[in-house]
This record gives structure tokens, C-alpha cells and sequence, in this order.
């Protein structure tokens, strides 16, 4: 009976699978340690559960990519030497590219904070092809581990099993038996849904999914999910009755000004000295915050560059898996910043110092409203200026943005996303040894950053349309964390956001919480704009905001208040809360109502393409 559950050719592809069990293992422990800050709040039983889990979600993928080579090697026909070295070789590269896709992530999942989606990868595919060498080459411990898989799974085979050939009926025992074992496995769970991304945050420290987590198993996963759920826990009167949207604060003082919007890559809170950290790399932009709007309590909506035009020009949070860019709601009816302004006349324009097309900013920028995209491609000096991997650098790219404005018919309103402080963080070769140097290798980039920052406002200062200008600066998200502070939800996602007009002393409530979402109803606010929608997510600065900022991440959605940190997994509203509070705060009432109330109005309205509705 042994020979029909285990026949040589089973035995013969058993240890190749064993060692590819063992490489994810491997890798789970460097991800561990390469982010231990997710996981070192985990007690004894907790690494038990963790691990448990682990062994779940890579059974799961493992024996989804090798499904096929079982069948390959049980099906029943007569086989050769030749067949056999054949599915070997389809095994070895088949596995390593899976398992090579999973070791990039770890590096990778500093700069995105979540594991890689069949969306990340495929948006990100061009720009991994464009960018390619130098990622080889700066990641380069990476890159020879990824050869030494290979090496490995090449050495994990024995000799080609013996040919002759089995009885047909138990050769297909056998098979009938491997394939409902690897299906069990697949789908790794008896109840009616098979294993989720979202179970590998059910345990206590829930950042501590994204370790029990693997790459291929979110690919075949995030290949399958593309429609938000049309789920309704509210009646329509219900739920627009915990949505009051922030009425207008101001009289509109800054009507008919300039807006001048810049976006910092990367550059989270933790990194200046704004909310009195002890070392800071933004000399500049801790100076021009005294003389700003400044609040210290914003966080980004998302994780990525990407998210954040949306979010920063549309209003629009990044509230699932993918991008909303480069989902099936692309298309949906938005009613963007650069929009409103065009129609009152402004001029409207974005820049950016990357190769033309980068992160999709052409399409972003266009969709919200923004009429002249300018790109490296539009850059003059593009030759002088290239940092050699993604674009110009940010001093000469911003000073040549005060020559692009004053060239602009006022009033005009321009968005600029700065690069240099984006892997692998290039100073220019005149600047080299210029800045303060940290213990992460963003802190010197950032330094740089932060001196381009101060050279842009040293021209524009200069020139007429200065005065009558508001500048709004803020970042698109966070980026690797070392302080301990900065390691929760909160500090994840802590970016700042200033409100500096030379000409005018601008006044709100500094201690509310506020994200992206606001930042579009604020400009609006100050101008004296309204917007033909009614739309009840986010609202103006300077009024009596309702809401708080919610993030999603780690497949939960995270509102953000003064008290404490809710987290709920958005399928039921009975089940799967957490609240985690700042010291002993209990949860303040009707937060998970409001919280239900705007998660079902984004999903709603983006199904029914409602959001911009008048």
C-alpha cells in the first residue's frame, strides 16, 4: 500500500518540496529580523500561533505553483529519463522565480509597508525592468542569496527515479490521492472560505501579518480580487447622519492667490525635529513651521507614492488593495482640485523630476484637474542633472520650477513631487559629504532635501508672485521607522502639513487630526471655493472637522483619534474590533458608527460611481 501513497517518483520530487519549505522558512526569518519592530511586542504563545500560520500561507502557495509538476510526475503513461529531467529543470526555475519574487519583498516592503500585490507587481513591473541594475546592484546580499537558492534547488534532487513502469491503476491512485492532498492544502481551511490574506492579521500584534505573509500567496490571491465587497450595514438616512461634512471656516482671505502644492517623497515626521524629536535632517523645514500653519498631529492615507495624488488632489483615501489609479474605478467621476481651479480660472500644472510616466503622476495629475504635466522629458538639462536612476535632482529640478512659475499667468496653481529622498538616495557629486548623515540610509537624502527646499523659497521670495501665494507642504507617506515612537499606527503614517502664506497670518485648530483628505477642502476653504458635489469624506482645516483620519493597512482599516487607535477588519460590524488606547483611554462611543458610516459611503460610491455627485 506504502508504494501506492508513496511511489519513487513521489519520494523523488518529496525532498526538492521539503527544501523549498525550508527557503520560505529562511526567508521568514530575515523579514523578521530585517523588520523586528513588527513582531517585538509577541509573547511565547503568539510565536506559536505566528508560526502556525506561516506553515498555512506557504503550504498554501507552495503546492498552488507545484501542483502541476505532481500531476507531471504521477500522470499515468510511460516516462523516460528524459521527461524526468525535463519536469526537474520546470521545477527548479518555476520554484526560484516564486521564491525570488518572496526575497525581494523583504527590502521591498521597507519602501511600500505592505507585502506585494499581483497589483503592485504589475504596475511596478516597467519601472523594476527600467530600474533593474542598479536595484541588483544596490541590494546586491539580495541578489547572491537569490543565486544561492538557485544552487540549492539545483543540489536538492536525487538521482532520475527508476522508469520502469508502474501498474496504470496505481499510478493513478496515487494521483487521484497527491492532487486532493495539494487542493486540501491550497485551500488550507474547513470552512466554506478558503485561507484569506486577511487571517494572517488575526493575531494580537497585527503587523506581525505581514511576516506570516508570503509573496506568491498574496499573487495568486490579489489575481482573484478586484471588485470592492457591495456590502450595506447602514441605511442611506443612517449613514449620512453620522457623515456631517465640515462646513466653510473662513471668508475665503486668500481669494484670487496662487496655490503652490509640495508633495515630499518619503519624508515622514520622525525625520525632522517638528514634534520635538532630538536629531533632526530638516533644518529648514523646522524653521519655516514656526512661521506656518503647522499640524502636528496629519498622517498620510497611504503607503505609497501612488496613493497620494489621489488622496492629496481628489480626496480620495486609499481604502483597498490596490491603488485606485489602477483600479476598475480609474474612471470613476472625481471632482479634483486642479478641476475647480481650472474652472475659476487658475492655471493649473505638475511637476515632477522623474522619467515622464513614473508612478502613473501623467495620469494622477491630468485626472485631477492639472492641465500641463512637466516630467524630465520637459526638464532642460536633463543630461547635467540626472541622478542615474530615477530622475533630476531636487535643487536644480526646484530652481527650475520658480523660472517654470513665472512664467505662469496668475493665478495659478501648480503641484510638485520632489525624488531625491527615494532609493537609493543620490547626492549630487558637488554635495557629497554636505549633509547630516544618520543611522538609516534615507536620513542624508532627506538632509538634501530639505536644503533644496530652502533654496526653492530663497528664489521664489524674489519674484512677484511670492506674496500672493499659498504654499502647502506635506509628504506622501513614511518611510523606514528607528525610533521607537514612530513604530505604531499613528507613527507609521505621521507626516507633516503646513499652511504658509507670506503675506497672510493663517489661524485653526493645530490639535485636530487631520490627513490627506483634508488638504483639497482646505485650499478650497482659504480660497473661497465650493465644489458643485456634495462629498461628506474628509473636510476644511479651518472648520469644525467631524471626522478622523483612517488609514488602511495590514488588510484593517485604522481611525486615528486623540484617545487611542481603532482597528476593525471591515466585514462585520458585530465582529473584529481592536482598541488599542493611548494610555488607559476607554473607546469614545459612536466611533465604530462613524467608522462603518464612511468605509460603506467609499465603497458605495465608488461601485456606484456616486462620490461626486452634486
Amino acid at each position: 500500500m506504502s508504494s501506492w501513497i508513496f511511489p519513487a517518483n513521489v519520494r523523488w520530487l518529496t525532498r526538492p518540496l521539503l527544501f523549498v519549505f525550508l527557503a520560505y522558512f529562511i526567508q521568514r526569518l530575515l523579514f523578521i529580523c530585517t523588520y523586528w519592530g513588527n513582531f517585538s511586542k509577541q509573547s511565547l504563545p503568539d510565536w506559536f500561533e505566528f508560526f502556525w500560520l506561516s506553515i498555512r500561507f506557504d503550504s498554501s502557495a507552495i503546492f498552488s505553483i507545484n501542483l502541476l509538476f505532481i500531476v507531471l510526475v504521477l500522470i499515468p503513461f510511460p516516462k523516460n529519463g528524459v521527461y524526468y529531467t525535463f519536469i526537474k529543470w520546470l521545477f527548479i526555475v518555476g520554484n526560484w522565480l516564486f521564491l525570488v519574487l518572496n526575497l525581494a519583498d523583504i527590502p521591498f516592503f521597507l519602501f511600500n509597508r505592505r507585502r506585494t500585490t499581483f497589483e503592485v507587481l504589475t504596475n511596478l513591473s516597467s519601472e523594476i525592468q527600467a530600474q533593474a541594475g542598479q536595484l541588483l546592484f544596490n541590494f546586491w546580499p539580495w541578489t547572491l542569496f537569490g543565486f544561492f537558492l538557485l544552487f540549492l534547488l539545483f543540489t536538492s534532487f536525487t538521482k532520475v527515479p527508476p522508469t520502469k513502469n508502474t501498474k496504470w491503476y496505481i499510478s493513478l491512485t496515487s494521483l487521484l490521492f497527491w492532487v486532493g492532498i495539494s487542493v486540501f492544502l491550497i485551500r488550507n481551511s474547513l470552512k466554506l472560505k478558503p485561507l484569506l490574506p486577511g487571517d494572517a492579521f488575526t493575531l494580537r500584534q497585527s503587523e506581525a501579518g505581514n511576516g506570516v505573509l508570503n509573496t506568491p500567496f498574496l499573487l495568486f490571491k490579489t489575481n482573484e480580487e478586484k471588485r470592492l465587497p457591495d456590502q450595506k450595514w447602514l441605511s442611506e438616512a443612517e449613514m449620512k447622519s453620522f457623515l456631517k461634512p465640515a462646513g466653510f471656516g473662513t471668508s475665503g482671505p486668500l481669494s484670487g492667490y496662487n496655490v503652490v502644492i509640495i508633495i515630499l517623497e518619503s519624508f515622514s515626521t520622525e525625520y525632522t525635529g517638528l514634534e520635538g524629536n532630538q536629531i533632526s535632517y530638516s533644518p529648514f523645514l523646522d524653521s519655516l513651521a514656526g512661521a506656518s500653519l503647522y499640524f502636528p498631529h496629519h498622517s498620510s492615507s497611504g503607503k505609497t507614492s501612488r496613493d497620494a495624488l489621489p488622496s492629496i488632489l481628489m480626496g480620495l483615501p486609499s481604502w483597498m488593495n490596490e491603488s485606485f489609479m489602477h483600479s476598475q474605478y480609474v474612471s470613476s467621476k472625481t471632482d479634483g482640485l486642479g478641476k475647480i481651479l481650472l474652472s475659476k480660472g487658475y492655471k493649473t500644472s505638475f511637476y515632477h523630476g522623474g522619467k515622464n510616466g513614473t508612478m502613473s503622476f501623467d495620469l494622477s495629475s491630468r485626472l485631477s484637474g492639472f492641465e500641463e504635466y512637466f516630467g524630465m522629458s520637459q526638464y532642460p538639462t536633463p543630461e547635467k542633472d540626472f541622478d542615474n536612476h530615477w530622475g533630476i535632482f531636487d535643487q536644480p529640478f526646484l530652481q527650475n520650477l520658480v523660472h517654470e512659475l513665472d512664467k505662469k499667468t496668475q493665478p495659478f496653481a501648480a503641484t510638485v513631487f520632489t525624488l531625491s529622498s527615494h532609493q537609493p538616495y543620490t547626492i549630487p557629486n558637488a554635495l557629497q559629504g554636505k549633509f547630516k548623515k544618520g543611522p538609516l540610509p534615507i536620513h542624508e537624502s532627506i538632509a538634501y532635501a530639505d536644503y533644496s527646499l530652502k533654496e526653492f523659497f530663497k528664489s521664489a521670495k524674489n519674484q512677484p508672485w511670492y506674496s500672493k501665494t499659498l504654499f502647502v507642504i506635506t509628504a506622501d507617506h513614511t518611510q523606514e521607522n528607528f525610533e521607537p515612537g514612530y513604530r505604531s499606527i499613528k507613527g507609521r503614517n505621521d507626516t507633516p502639513l503646513l499652511f504658509f502664506c507670506p503675506s497672510q497670518n493663517l489661524v485653526a485648530d493645530t490639535s485636530q487630526y487631520v490627513c490627506h483628505i483634508d488638504i483639497r477642502p482646505s485650499i478650497l476653504d482659504l480660497l473661497g471655493l465650493k465644489t458643485k458635489s456634495n462629498y461628506l469624506l474628509g473636510g476644511s482645516v479651518f472648520s469644525k472637522k467631524q471626522d478622523f483620519p483612517i488609514v488602511f493597512q495590514d488588510q484593517s482599516y485604522h481611525l486615528l483619534h486623540p484617545d487611542g487607535t481603532l482597528s476593525w477588519m471591515g466585514n462585520d460590524p458585530k465582529l473584529d474590533w481592536f482598541w488599542n488606547p493611548e494610555g488607559t483611554a476607554e473607546e469614545p462611543s459612536n466611533l465604530r458608527n462613524l467608522m462603518v458610516a464612511e468605509i460603506q459611503y467609499y465603497r458605495q460610491g465608488l461601485l456606484k460611481n456616486s462620490l461626486a455627485q452634486p
